[in-house]
């Protein structure tokens, strides 16, 4: 059995979304506690099609959630909600 996190950041947290006044949804990842594994991944809001094969990548090739969150985005953008999302 797996220890894991969840992690939840609502949208109106995401910069983006505020200056597309579109503030409803969430972000939620299922992250394994011990090795940092990104398991699965809710994308409910605006420009979440953006996002989504992000976490494709790094689920396939076992990428931690940790390299996500040190990742720099482009301001402003949804997937700079990332870097939240896993802090």
């Amino acid at each position: 059995m797996r220890n894991i996190d969840v992690k939840k950041l609502p949208a109106d947290a995401i910069p983006k979304a505020k200056v597309l006044a579109q503030t409803d949804g969430i972000l939620k990842a299922i992250v394994d506690h011990d090795s940092g594994e990104i398991l699965g991944v809710t994308l409910f809001c605006t420009g979440s099609h953006e996002i989504i094969n992000l976490f494709k990548m790094a689920i396939d090739n076992h990428i931690p959630a940790s390299y996500v969150h040190n990742m720099i985005f482009t301001h402003p953008t949804i997937s700079e909600g990332l870097n939240d999302l896993f802090a």
